[in-house]
């Protein structure tokens, strides 16, 4: 499962993560648009919370997470997994500077 944050439905790579949703049945992709409301039907509105997680993923404290982007976002995304009942030890990060 990705999750894909971003401000506005201008999304690198969603031409390619779309293809490879559709080749492979078992990768789930969800868009979410923090800065506007979206246009297009496949993007949720809004930041990733908790309870989007827990939709997507009801095993959440079993799963491996990889958090990449800016590290204000990488600490939230962070928090969110730990409340979210997941091992610390199962969250890896990666932070993007200077965007």
């Amino acid at each position: 499962v990705l999750i894909y944050s971003n401000r506005t439905e201008s999304i690198a790579f969603k031409k390619e993560l779309d293809n490879w949703q559709r080749s492979y049945p078992n990768i789930k992709i969800i868009y979410t648009v923090t800065d506007c409301q979206p246009k297009n039907k496949e993007c949720i509105p809004g930041k990733i919370t908790k309870d989007l997680a827990g939709e997507v993923m009801s095993d959440l404290h079993k799963r491996i997470f990889f958090l990449f982007g800016p590290p204000k976002m990488i600490n939230a995304m962070n928090d969110l997994c730990l409340e979210a009942g997941c091992k610390k030890e199962m969250i890896n990060k990666e932070t993007f500077i200077g965007y």
